[in-house]
C-alpha cells in the first residue's frame, strides 16, 4: 500500500500545481483500479478513501478561500462514491474474465476427450485389439477401460495379417 499512497501523492501534486480547468480525476483512478485488479477488496476501499483525501488536500490547498468546506466535503463523498462504484465494476468483470477462463479451460479439456473418443477406430477382426491413434494395437479390454463409448470398423491388425497370410 505504500507505493499506492506514493503515487496518489505524486497525482495530488500534480492536480494541486495545475490550473483549475484542468480535471484530473482519472489520474486519481489509476491507482485505484491496479489495487483492485490485484488486491482484495478491503484494499480497493482504502485506495478509494486515500485517492478521496488526497483529492481534498490537494484542491483544499489551492482553493481554499474560493470554496467553501460543505462543498469540499461534498465533493469528496461523490468521489469516493465514484470511485467505489468504478472498483466494484472492474471487481466484477475480473471475476467474470476468471470465470469465462475456467469455462474455456473446461471446454478445451471436453474437446479433446471428445476428439479422443469419438469417431472411428480400426479393431483386429482376428484378435479384436485396437489400433490407437499412435498405431499402436492394444487389447480391446484395455482401450475400453481407457477411453469408453466409440464405434469399431473391422478389419485386420499387421500381426494377424502376417499370420493369415503366412498359412
Amino acid at each position: 500500500m505504500l507505493w499506492i499512497s506514493i503515487a496518489l501523492a505524486v497525482v495530488a501534486y500534480i492536480d494541486y500545481i495545475t490550473p483549475d480547468f484542468l480535471y484530473l480525476f482519472i489520474l486519481y483512478l489509476i491507482p485505484v483500479a491496479i489495487v483492485s485488479l490485484y488486491l482484495p477488496i478491503r484494499y480497493s476501499v482504502i485506495a478509494c478513501m486515500i485517492s478521496s483525501l488526497a483529492w481534498l488536500i490537494a484542491n483544499y490547498i489551492s482553493h481554499s478561500k474560493t470554496i467553501s468546506v460543505p462543498i469540499f466535503i461534498w465533493d469528496v463523498i461523490t468521489r469516493f462514491i465514484t470511485m467505489f462504484l468504478f472498483v466494484s465494476l472492474l471487481r466484477y468483470m475480473r471475476l467474470q474474465l476468471d470465470e469465462m477462463k475456467q469455462r474455456v479451460e473446461f471446454l478445451k479439456k471436453m474437446n479433446s476427450y471428445y476428439n479422443e473418443i469419438s469417431g472411428f477406430r480400426r479393431i483386429c477382426d482376428c484378435c479384436q485389439k485396437v489400433q490407437l491413434k499412435d498405431k499402436e494395437w492394444v487389447p480391446i479390454r484395455v482401450w475400453l477401460a481407457h477411453d469408453g463409448h466409440v464405434s469399431f470398423e473391422e478389419c485386420t491388425c499387421s500381426e494377424c495379417y502376417k499370420k493369415n497370410l503366412s498359412k
